[in-house]
């Protein structure tokens, strides 16, 4: 009995840390969001297109800037092991960016003339900025996670977009509008989430890590968790390989404009997916750690966070696959609705993404990276060769887009039942919790099923109709789910007492 207390007191507490870090990603998702349709009239697609282009690559070399050794930063039992961890980290991170520096130097403009954008050249110098600081804000996440300093975390993502914001609508107005503007506006995004969590850090925790390590440490912990450079990195760089391709292939293969329309969707869905999949990915790593450390079983923390992901993530995406060119004509304007149809085909493969990300760092918490990697690289060659013969056999764009997302989702879906079956979770009490989801949505999608099809709006009212139709679904949300519940009467009495 005792043990299911502490179980259930655990679930609670993590439950409430998933909620902290999803309220801030929430914040910096909807005031990103909430700009968009001014920064969309103001920033034209070949400059959205170069700087997402920009930003692509920096990510793919920031996130393995420290050969992922900064995921092993939660399993060392002595602190000691950790700091070295730490120190260990940033070294390969300025190794790294020195490195790209010296490589965007000498190739950097060759690059940019095979990508066929011209626009990137003034923007050169300030990519391997962008690589360390995508890279730091990594190692420092990961660092906090340890220590369950969430709030920091979470109050970092806030930092994110409240500098970037306000600067790309200011810019915009005052008419600096090229890509390279644009590029400098977001470099703000990365700048202030790394100056929070380095304020913590520099105030936490400096002395005991720069005081406590060796080289003897540093070489013995390389040793130790060899496997993260060794498949993690590999297995980390195709998939985010696997994200990126798409654009350039369907640049290749559609056009310019089909490419713009692809990324300005998957930009606006995928971001608020990543950052809520990556918030609870933070939680859920280092909580799956110490439960690992302990001896315990993992399958009832995987179903916790599972069960969130469907909370958040279901009834938004069932409303995009109902009304996505709506919903893009009106944040966007009405150039902008092709890219709402996109979503809608999209639905499949970044709901799977949000399911699967929650819970992907199991595959080095278990190290079993080796799997992990297997799937990644199966993934990619899925991706680029459906890409292929989409643009050389079916030549049609929203039929390519189709099997490339029912694929993805297919392949994304086995491998997180491949991690359910692993830590020996219930995949049909899983079944049951997305049934339950699934059947408190089906009022709010009927109303909008109903308003599209029998009254035929215009575009604003059916959105209005769709906004207004999830205040019933998070009613019966929070009534049958008393954690959820709690946290929101607790938000509630928070901003009446302030």
């Amino acid at each position: 009995m005792q043990q299911t207390q502490g179980q259930d007191g655990q679930d609670k507490t993590f439950v409430k840390n998933v909620f902290a870090l999803v309220g801030g990603t929430a914040f910096a998702s909807c005031l990103i969001m909430l700009a968009e349709p001014i920064t969309s009239r103001f920033f034209l697609p070949e400059s959205f297109g170069t700087a997402a282009a920009f930003y692509s690559g920096a990510t793919i070399l920031g996130i393995i800037s420290c050969l992922r050794y900064e995921m092993a930063l939660v399993l060392p039992d002595k602190e000691e092991d950790a700091r070295s961890l730490f120190i260990l980290c940033t070294l390969i991170l300025f190794a790294v960016t020195v490195l790209t520096a010296i490589a965007t130097w000498a190739a950097g403009p060759s690059i940019a003339g095979l990508l066929n954008m011209e626009g990137l050249l003034p923007a050169l110098w300030l990519f391997p900025f962008a690589v360390f600081l995508t890279g730091l804000d990594y190692l420092l996440r990961r660092w906090h996670s340890r220590y369950k300093r969430f709030n920091c975390i979470a109050l970092s993502r806030t930092f994110q977009a409240v500098p970037r914001v306000p600067a790309e609508i200011i810019g915009g107005m005052l008419g600096y509008t090229h890509a390279l503007h644009l590029i400098l506006f977001r470099i703000l995004g990365l700048i202030g989430p790394n100056i929070n969590m380095f304020r913590c850090f520099f105030k936490m925790d400096r002395q005991a890590v720069f005081t406590g390590s060796s080289l003897a440490g540093l070489i013995k912990n390389a040793k130790r968790y060899i496997k993260f450079p060794l498949f993690e990195t590999l297995s980390t760089l195709l998939m985010i390989i696997s994200f990126h391709a798409p654009t350039l292939l369907i640049a290749s293969f559609f056009g310019a404009m089909e490419a713009g329309y692809f990324a300005k969707a998957f930009y606006l869905l995928f971001l608020p997916t990543f950052l809520v999949a990556e918030s609870t990915s933070q939680v859920f790593l280092q909580y799956s750690a110490a439960i690992r450390i302990g001896g315990h079983n993992l399958s009832g923390v995987v179903e916790v966070v599972l069960k969130r992901m469907f909370n958040f993530g279901l009834l938004p995406f069932a409303l995009i696959a109902l009304i996505g060119p709506e919903i893009f004509t009106v944040a966007l304007g009405r150039a902008w609705s092709e890219a709402g149809l996109y979503a809608q085909l999209m639905v499949p493969w970044l709901f799977a993404v949000l399911l699967n990300n929650s819970i992907i760092t199991l595959f080095g918490v278990l190290e079993r990276q080796g799997i992990g990697l297997v799937y990644n690289s199966f993934l990619l060659f899925f991706r680029i060769m459906i890409l292929v013969a989409g643009g050389t056999i079916l030549r049609d764009i929203h039929l390519t887009l189709l099997y490339f997302s029912l694929g993805s989702a297919l392949i994304i879906f086995v491998r997180c039942l491949h991690l359910i079956t692993i830590v020996q979770a219930s995949s049909f009490s899983i079944g049951m919790e997305f049934a339950r989801n699934i059947l408190y949505a089906l009022p709010s999608l009927l109303v909008v099923v109903y308003v599209k099809w029998w009254i035929a709006p215009s575009s604003f009212y059916l959105v209005f109709a769709g906004i207004m139709s999830s205040l019933l679904y998070l009613a019966l949300l929070s009534y049958f789910d008393r954690d959820l519940r709690i946290w929101l009467i607790n938000k509630l009495s928070r901003l009446k007492a302030s």
